[in-house]
């Protein structure tokens, strides 16, 4: 079945902010959790492994369905969990393409969808059912295989159509292509050929975007004869290329490089983690690859306009502000991260409305599921409501037949980054 996004807008208050308004509730008024202070936890299914475990940070549509995204870019294995604003979850979705990469991440959302991007496939989701779909996984006029070598994670619902934008190639194609994807009517537009036309090896190392200025980039590396070029390539909403700025990452960058996505900052500066360790940075200018200390890296994040790399140093989770020069702040303890994982140290109470009626377990050892401390990932935390995000507990493990899954629930949780 082929989910399609709702053009109209219901005013459904999510269940995320149902859950972080439980939290606290004097006067039957939702106040902001304290940094570190988990809401209440929502059972949303077993995967393979133990702690910590490939899950990405949950996101939501904005009718209030939330998504959990199981696997990891050298891990070709897809799982979706979607709960649903009312309750229940739904878990089929598995949707992949290629063996070669998994799961990049999550791309965007509308009313009622959200998009990831796995190996060289777009998938939608459905959040009422979880029902997923390949989307343009072949070229509807000739029937040719479509591989989507980059999206950039950001989807724009205007009023007239729903789109992102992407790199696209054929099996048939020297060259990826640029295009704006139509998400609803599931066509390519705005077509352009890859520039110059003489490149070979072309390799994406990372992709970004920011919702508030309708921007994304692409990092890439290319050889051109005998020279290899870096180059950071910024599109609008149209899929038009509007600057080109070049990086000077290390000859020997993989693909898909970064770690996660490139981070906006209000600033203009783009920042990610390198698979090496080094974070880039960079601007429509230019930029630079630089070593970190003091830290171990885990990702780059953005909150509230300001890019952070976060980590651990001491056996603590830390952070460091960037500047808008890419310029690394002061090492910092991670307060609200050390907290929250303070606040994993006894029982917690689980509700389980996989199946309704509800019911309720307990976490006898609850930890972070992702990350040696909650927060800790590369990708960045999504902001569902002020100061608070939604992150991942886990919970028991049990052997399969050789085999070992581990429980994990999903909660609001408040956060700062100092």
């Amino acid at each position: 079945m082929k989910p399609h996004g709702a053009r109209a807008r219901r005013a459904i208050l999510p269940l995320a902010l149902l859950a972080v308004a439980a939290v606290v509730a004097p006067a039957g008024c939702a106040q902001v959790p304290e940094p570190g202070t988990f809401g209440p936890l929502r059972l949303a299914g077993r995967v393979a492994g133990d702690a910590p475990l490939n899950l990405l940070p949950p996101v939501a549509d904005r009718g209030g369905n939330v998504y959990v995204l199981y696997g990891g870019i050298d891990l070709p294995q897809t799982i979706v969990f979607a709960g649903k604003n009312g309750g229940g979850w739904a878990s089929g979705c598995s949707l992949t393409k290629g063996d070669s990469f998994g799961v990049h991440g999550w791309i965007g959302y509308t009313e009622d969808s959200q998009w990831y991007w796995s190996g060289d496939a777009l998938v939608q989701v459905s959040g009422a059912s979880g029902d997923c779909h390949r989307v343009l996984d072949t070229d509807p006029g000739t029937d040719a295989n479509l591989l989507f070598r980059a999206v950039l994670p950001w989807v724009r619902d205007a009023p007239s159509r729903v789109t992102t934008v992407a790199l696209v190639q054929s099996p048939v194609d020297l060259l990826p292509f640029t295009a704006r994807v139509d998400l609803e009517d599931e066509i390519l537009t705005n077509i352009r050929a890859f520039d110059p036309p003489d490149a070979a090896n072309v390799k994406v190392v990372g992709v970004g975007a920011d919702r508030e200025t309708n921007e994304g980039v692409v990092l890439l590396q290319y050889t051109r004869g005998s020279e290899i070029r870096s180059e950071a390539r910024f599109y609008d909403a149209d899929a038009s290329l509007v600057a080109k700025a070049a990086v000077p990452l290390p000859e020997q960058t993989t693909e898909f490089g970064v770690l996660g996505f490139l981070q906006f900052s209000a600033g203009g500066l783009v920042a990610g983690l390198l698979r090496s360790g080094e974070v880039v940075s960079f601007d429509k200018a230019g930029g630079k690859v630089r070593p970190i200390d003091k830290i171990t890296p885990a990702g780059v994040h953005r909150w509230e306009g300001k890019l952070f790399v976060v980590g651990t140093a001491d056996a603590r989770p830390a952070l460091a502000e960037l500047d808008d020069g890419g310029r690394f702040g002061p090492v910092q303890l991670w307060t609200s991260s050390f907290r929250a994982s303070e606040n994993l140290r006894r029982p917690l109470e689980v509700r389980d409305d996989r199946a309704l009626p509800s019911t309720t377990t307990t976490f006898a050892t609850p930890r972070s599921a992702m990350g040696a401390f909650p927060f800790l990932h590369p990708h960045a935390l999504t902001r569902h409501a002020t100061g608070t995000s939604l992150w991942l507990v886990a919970g028991p493990s049990f052997d399969t037949g050789g085999s070992k899954v581990t429980a994990f629930a999903m909660a609001p949780v408040g956060v700062s980054y100092p």
